[in-house]
């Protein structure tokens, strides 16, 4: 199922795969930065119960870079409670580039 999910949607959301813009350097220093660190701590049970460690921490990393990658390119946008179980979706699925390219539309 995510081999189709991973190919459709891409093309769904209309986006060029090869065109992602890279990761801003800055993120860290984001207005919403520490909140969406606390949201992203406290969403465990949304990854996989039988998944290392490790592996969540890393994903939990790339999911707060995805989050921050779409609030610095559209300033006009604030952070709100919940949105990272939208964006976990994705990362699970197609990865952290394209997942913020999806959420990025």
């Amino acid at each position: 199922r995510d081999d189709l999910r991973r190919k459709a949607w891409p093309k769904l959301m209309n986006v060029n795969v090869y065109e992602i813009p890279s990761k801003p350097a800055n993120l860290r220093a984001h207005r919403d930065y520490r909140q969406v660190v606390l949201d992203v701590e406290r969403s465990m049970r949304r990854f996989p119960a039988n998944m290392k460690e490790e592996q969540r921490l890393r994903l939990q990393d790339q999911l707060v870079d995805i989050i921050l990658r779409v609030l610095v390119r559209h300033p006009e946008l604030h952070y709100y409670q919940g949105y990272h179980d939208i964006c976990v979706t994705f990362l699970l699925v197609v990865g952290e580039d394209l997942a913020f390219a999806i959420m990025d539309k």
